[in-house]
């Protein structure tokens, strides 16, 4: 029986979506979620709606992009079924996601029809019939072994794959986890790809894991433990061999096998810039490749002031960074990075010195006249093919931003949210080679110490936009037909702007086979009109140099308008041309 308080909220809720419903200009959408193994459907899984027909968009990375628009979201019932109501007219993209499968970003409108990426909604249009299916995610197997062929529990195995970015292929750790018991392992929820797979044994490799596992008493400890291994049977990155793994499947067997470690001694110096503080607690990092600067703390080795030693550490690929504590006018304590990275090879005794400088904070402003609106963030990225790092902040209606706790290092510099026709023209100070929107935090810039919010403070950053981009229109064709769903993707010809990721510009043919894309920083480019390629690839200079044949040189003027026809390159055609 349905309680008073019950049906008078049941009833509240529809009055509130009754306006949004009847709205005009809005539309409604409505399907069902089954998973590609079994005709059950599905419960429990995200439908989300991005916009990609916004101003506010930038067409990059991917369909959408980042976006300060509102995204529609809802979750499937018992039965499988989504519903959306009030949704604006517009272009969509559609994505859905559910625990133990892959995400999903095609869709089909009826059974049998050919699989969609974009849907356009009209105004007072009910779209219904729209059936997303569901790829089971994933998975690697196997089990750890020791030097003399026993099984080990607490073993740290890590998932790499090989991310692709303007400066360069970099190594991204996607996944870790434990050995069980029985030294057996299980990393879920891969997409498909091809993976790098790592083990490591010894007190350094798990203590991470400490603070958010309750280890067993009885465990044995590593101690020294073996030095990395990866898979098959090597001790180095580069003679690895990468792990296939096709949506759905599970790759089994693949056995981590520890040899007898070698070790060596690492001394860590700290060299504080002059003029500096003294930095409390002040720590040093020894991270593996591909790991996150956030998770710094967890790879902190003994020592304190400027002097820090590992007398035993396995031979292997390393990133240090150092570390400190500061505290605000608030009393508040922050840890901040205070040193580059320094990428490692251990095979040796080692003694290394690293230049400390506390981190800045980095106030800035767009230029006037950019229509910054709410939602607009400006981001920096370390450059960095061996660790990540991102900051970001928001800006506020005059263009002005804050980036606190920036450490010494080079960044890139990215505003999201801009309003379609503008993009980043410049900024200053940038490095002393002129890279487009790069710029280098360190002791030769200006600063002052904030004797109010006891904090340093940084040359302040100027961000300077254009709002001249052009457009390009067209179609995309294969065997004189028209083709939908084609990944269009634009390549910049100047070197300058290749290493940039907001200046490759992507979308998706439309059910009729066109596609348009706004917001393009006058210039040359190649376009290409891909089947499917591997994600980011497009930002491998070897690959647009293999497949440079197959796309099309486009000039786009400043403010100006492109019609253009792609030809289609499918998965065949292209793997006749990349090794």
């Amino acid at each position: 029986m349905i309680s008073i308080l019950s049906l008078v909220m049941w009833l509240a809720g529809l009055q509130a979506q009754a306006p949004l419903a009847r709205a005009p200009g809005r539309g409604t959408l409505s399907g069902i979620v089954i998973p590609a193994d079994d005709t059950a459907p599905l419960e429990g899984v995200l439908i989300v709606l991005t916009p990609q027909d916004d101003p506010s968009r930038r067409a990059f990375s991917g369909v959408g992009g980042p976006s300060s628009a509102p995204l529609l979201r809802t979750h499937s019932n018992r039965m499988g079924e989504f519903q959306m109501q009030g949704v604006p007219a517009g272009l969509y993209s559609i994505s859905a996601e559910r625990e133990g499968y892959s995400r999903q970003e095609r869709f089909q409108i009826g059974k049998g029809s050919r699989p969609e990426i974009l849907l356009n909604i009209l105004a007072g249009q009910r779209r219904e019939n729209v059936i997303v299916t569901m790829i089971p995610a994933s998975a690697i197997t196997g089990t750890v072994y020791g030097a003399g062929g026993e099984r080990l529990a607490a073993a740290v195995v890590n998932a790499y794959r090989v991310k692709f970015t303007p400066n360069g292929r970099r190594l991204v750790r996607i996944m870790s986890v434990l050995s069980h018991e029985a030294g057996e392992f299980r990393l879920f929820h891969l997409s498909a790809g091809n993976y790098i797979i790592s083990g490591s044994y010894s007190e350094q490799a798990i203590h991470p894991w400490e603070s958010i596992v309750e280890l067993t008493p009885n465990l044995t400890k590593p101690g020294l433990g073996f030095s990395t291994s990866y898979f098959v049977d090597a001790s180095m990155i580069r003679n690895t061999r990468l792990m296939n793994v096709s949506d759905g499947r599970e790759t089994a067997n693949v056995d981590i096998v520890f040899k007898e470690a070698a070790y060596s001694k690492l001394n860590i110096h700290l060299l504080p810039a002059p003029g500096s503080r003294a930095m409390p607690n002040s720590r040093v990092a020894v991270l593996p490749l591909g790991a996150d600067l956030g998770a710094a703390l967890d790879y902190q080795i003994r020592g304190s002031g400027i002097n820090f030693s590992v007398d035993r550490i396995a031979h292997g690929d390393y990133v240090l960074v150092a570390m400190a504590d500061f505290q605000d006018q608030y009393g508040e304590t922050r840890t901040s990075i205070i040193s580059d990275t320094v990428p490692m090879r251990i095979d040796d005794d080692t003694s290394v010195t690293i230049p400390v400088i506390e981190p800045v904070d980095l106030p800035g402003q767009i230029a006037p006249g950019a229509g910054i609106q709410t939602g607009t963030q400006v981001r920096l990225r370390r450059v960095d093919n061996d660790v990540t790092q991102t900051f970001s902040t928001d800006v506020d209606l005059a263009g002005r931003f804050t980036l606190a706790d920036v450490g010494i290092g080079t960044y890139d510099v990215y505003v999201d949210g801009l309003p379609q026709t503008s993009y980043l023209r410049e900024v200053s100070p940038s490095v002393e080679t002129r890279e487009i929107g790069r710029i280098r935090i360190d002791s030769g810039k200006t600063r002052y110490f904030d004797q109010n919010s006891l904090r340093w403070i940084g040359s302040s950053l100027s961000i300077a936009l254009n709002r001249d981009s052009g457009t390009l229109i067209g179609n995309v064709t294969g065997a004189g037909k028209p083709v939908p769903g084609a990944f269009v993707v634009l390549v910049p010809g100047d070197p300058q702007a290749r290493i940039r990721e907001d200046r490759y510009l992507t979308t998706y043919s439309t059910a009729e086979g066109s596609f348009q894309i706004q917001g393009i920083p006058p210039g040359r480019y190649t376009a290409f009109a891909f089947e499917r390629i591997e994600a980011e690839i497009f930002f491998d200079a070897e690959f647009n140099a293999e497949v440079i044949g197959l796309g099309r040189i486009l000039n786009i003027f400043p403010g100006g308008k492109l019609t253009e026809e792609l030809n289609f390159i499918t998965v065949d055609e292209l793997a006749r041309y990349v090794r």
